[in-house]
């Protein structure tokens, strides 16, 4: 049986710090091979369900150790962790293009493995931005890929995210059935989490349909849960639902506190994506105190972060309370036009519930406009609508699974079904076979061995010949680095040359001119006052034209700050928002070496200036054993990559820098989908 001890790792990594992530990645040697990667994968799913703070800093040393794995599964690991990256960030449209990066390099290149976690975080990322069609497709595939095999068990939060996404469809009773079969995978594997978010999911759906007394009881239950877990994002989300459950029992006062709490919760821990449901309660307070101008500042401020986080299903919501609100200040207009953009809003995201309220909001807007008959026909609209989501059959349904899941939850009924039995043992069959398959081919590698070597002499010498046209082709690649580098060289040259004649001869020719002037001119003080103001900007030229040359923070500092001060002129530019990182990384071999790494990120970034027209960029830096790993990324408009690299001089100079410095490197980018660049160079840290 799988276990995930998510409370215990994540105890771990907050108590002990970065010094710990040292330790789990020791750890991994303790292991096969094949199990590896599996293991760094599980923990950063883990870290990432808890949204703990520290998970950046765990996959950057995970991504550390990977970089000693095969190529192969380096590039499909950066892609994961990239995508990661972006969707704690809220960036969903650029998560999931990392995530589809990474579906369709592991479909080429690794096809053996299951590419049910990349599926799984592409739904994700549907699911955050309420397109939920769209998300349960993605979610339905992991499923296909998953039963019936030995990894069954990582369905949990599959069908957890199916329930999120029914319930949000307005599929009662299918949500339910989902949720009942997450928590019973999250029993097999001890997952108190997963547990405790079931108790509150299967609540949201007791709300949805107007049990709000059964809602409670199940928000209670996860909140007694959480006295053993560290999370405070789900505490904060199980805290809010059960105010919102005494909300609409209703019980106002019993509610506010627990809103009040929750809010503080969110903000503390950063919550974005939890924050604008908290502000949106205190705005029911407020309504309900009859402060309807704090209520529709509160309302506002949701709505405002709603969009920021590419939430259209929080949007439609608040849209509809913010008519509401207008409505009960009078401004009929204002309020028809909210309500309007909300049922239209729900309607496009097939938010049925949603479309429902807003229906009623529209209604009761009409009528105190005076629109008798449009109130009239949205109310018989509102009652089908309404009728259809909570019929008695499906309310029958959910409720029966309700008590199915309690029943279940009380008798602790967490034997394996057989067909998972019939997995565990077929996982054990599997292995006594790979014994057995392993011993087998060691006696056959034995007989092999045997004949290679009869046959070593024979190779020796087309091996050597092999060898000396290898060593051919490397000189003629060194040749043609070196090449282009004096080429870059030569240019370089050239127009610090034309900087001296143009500029600094320029201005000593208006100096000689001045103190001519001076000679025959002595009682003119302007002459004194212009001339020193010459003789400045001759000094000033001198000094740019020697930054050109090598920048002076680049000699006193190093390549850290050199580069941290480059991204920053560019960012106070306002051309491109450059984000620059640097983890660990020390002092380089020689002051050349970091020159010529320097220049390969001054040129790549000249070349975003100049021709991505992008908005947002980064530039990190990040130290291995024995290597230097670059990334460069921007959103602009991308290029054909093969043959930009091919035919652009910025380009292939930056292809001859990393060629002579021994460093490999590769481009993805593609017109419309922004660029991003991995350059490895050797970096053997300076001594003393």
């Amino acid at each position: 049986m799988k276990k995930v001890c998510l409370i215990g790792l994540c105890l771990w990594v907050q108590l002990a710090g970065a010094s710990t992530v040292d330790s789990l990645i020791q750890s991994l040697e303790r292991q096969p091979a094949e199990a590896q990667m599996d293991q760094i994968m599980g923990w950063t799913d883990s870290l990432y369900q808890n949204r703990d703070s520290l998970l950046e800093t765990f996959v950057q040393g995970a991504t550390s150790y990977t970089g000693k794995q095969s190529a192969h599964t380096w590039q499909l690991f950066h892609r994961r962790y990239r995508g990661l990256m972006h969707l704690i960030r809220q960036r969903h449209d650029s998560a999931r293009h990392w995530f589809k990066a990474g579906l369709a390099y592991a479909q080429s290149f690794l096809p053996e493995q299951s590419p049910h976690k990349l599926l799984e975080d592409i739904g994700k990322t549907f699911r955050f931005q309420s397109q939920y069609d769209s998300a349960t497709a993605y979610f339905l595939q992991v499923e296909s890929h998953l039963l019936g095999t030995a990894d069954s068990l990582e369905m949990d939060w599959v069908y957890f995210n199916l329930g999120v996404c029914a319930d949000e469809l307005g599929a009662y009773e299918q949500s339910m059935g989902y949720f009942t079969q997450a928590q019973r995978y999250f029993s097999y594997q001890d997952n108190q989490d997963g547990i405790i978010d079931c108790y509150n999911s299967m609540g949201i759906v007791q709300q949805h349909i107007g049990n709000w007394e059964l809602a409670a009881d199940n928000f209670a239950a996860a909140l007694e849960g959480l006295k053993e877990s560290p999370s405070l994002w789900l505490k904060s989300n199980v805290i809010n639902n059960l105010g919102i459950s005494y909300y609409n029992i209703p019980d106002f006062e019993r509610a506010k506190p627990y809103f009040e709490e929750a809010y503080t919760l969110k903000k503390k821990i950063g919550d974005r994506y939890g924050l604008p449901s908290s502000i949106t309660n205190l705005a029911a307070i407020a309504w309900q105190e009859k402060e309807y101008d704090q209520a529709y500042q509160y309302d506002l401020e949701a709505l405002d972060l709603h969009k920021k986080n590419q939430n259209r299903y929080g949007q439609a919501q608040v849209l509809n309370d913010v008519g509401a609100v207008l409505r009960e200040k009078g401004q009929l207009t204002q309020a028809q036009d909210y309500a309007e953009q909300a049922i239209a809003l729900a309607r496009e995201i097939k938010a049925r519930k949603i479309v429902a309220q807003g229906l009623i909001n529209l209604s009761s807007i009409s009528y105190a406009q005076g629109k008798y008959a449009k109130a009239y026909n949205l109310q018989r609209e509102y009652i089908g609508l309404n009728d259809s989501l909570k019929g008695e059959a499906s309310l029958k349904q959910v409720n029966e699974l309700q008590i199915k899941f309690n029943t279940e939850k009380k008798e602790q009924a967490l034997q394996l079904t057989e067909v998972e039995n019939a997995l565990l043992q077929e996982q054990v069959a599997r292995r006594s076979t790979w014994l057995w398959l392993v011993g087998s081919l060691l006696l056959l590698a034995g007989v092999l061995a045997l004949v290679f070597w009869q046959r070593k002499r024979m190779a020796d010498r087309a091996t050597e010949i092999e060898r000396q046209k290898v060593e051919a082709l490397e000189k003629q690649k060194q040749i043609d680095s070196m090449s282009a580098m004096i080429e870059g060289q030569e240019s370089e040259r050239s127009r610090i040359a034309r900087d001296l004649h143009d500029g600094l001869g320029g201005l000593l020719s208006s100096v000689k001119l001045r103190l001519s002037n001076l000679a025959s001119n002595p009682s003119q003080p302007e002459f004194y006052s212009q001339t020193d103001e010459l003789i400045d900007e001759a000094a000033a030229e001198v000094r740019r034209i020697a930054h050109n040359m090598v920048p002076g923070v680049l000699l006193r500092f190093g390549l850290v700050s050199a580069l941290e001060t480059l991204c920053e002129q560019v960012r106070e530019s306002g051309k491109v928002d450059l984000d620059f990182q640097a983890l660990r990384v020390e002092k380089g071999p020689s002051e050349t070496q970091e020159a010529m790494v320097y220049r390969i990120v001054q040129e790549l970034i000249q070349n975003m200036l100049k021709h991505a027209q992008a908005t947002e960029g980064l530039v990190q830096l990040a130290q291995h054993e024995g290597s230097l790993e670059i990334t460069i990324e921007d959103d602009g408009k991308g290029f054909d990559a093969k043959k930009m690299v091919s035919s652009g001089l910025g380009m292939q100079s930056v292809g001859a820098r990393i060629d002579f410095l021994g460093g490999t490197w590769s481009v993805n980018s593609a017109p419309g989908q922004g660029t991003s660049i991995l350059i490895m160079v050797p970096w053997n840290t300076a001594k003393g």
